[in-house]
């Protein structure tokens, strides 16, 4: 059983670097950059990513931001994608974040992963929640 204080942790840390990217990626293209690109590009998934290379990614990510970047206010589509992510993983502790987002988030979309606006997932939450 994977420990379930991981969850809120994970989910603080990806609260943290979309506060701290300027680039203004959509929620796809930012954990694709900062988590997931290795992983999808040697796997060409993110199912099987365990979540302590995930959060020492995303601490990496917060490290480095935080070094160059202001924290930006988040849009309303990325807080209620983030706190979708929290309920839902809440209901399903044992999964990985790659695993959840793949199980819960990401399939109920046509397009690419990284290709999805953060409002295509926000129009889809109903289904995934």
């Amino acid at each position: 059983m994977r420990d379930p204080a991981r969850i809120p942790r994970i989910v603080e840390l990806l609260e943290k670097v979309s506060a701290l990217d300027n680039e203004s990626l959509d929620f796809g293209q930012l954990i694709q950059k900062w988590v997931f690109a290795k992983a999808f590009e040697e796997r060409g998934d993110i199912f099987h990513c365990e979540d302590t290379g995930t959060e020492e990614r995303l601490q990496q990510a917060v490290e480095l931001l935080s070094s160059k970047n202001q924290e930006k206010e988040l849009s309303n589509d990325r807080i209620v994608i983030l706190r979708a992510i929290h309920q839902v993983w809440g209901q399903v502790p044992d999964q990985r974040l790659g695993q959840l987002l793949s199980n819960y988030f990401f399939r109920y979309s046509e397009k690419m992963v990284w290709q999805q606006t953060d409002k295509d997932l926000v129009e889809n939450l109903p289904q995934a929640v």
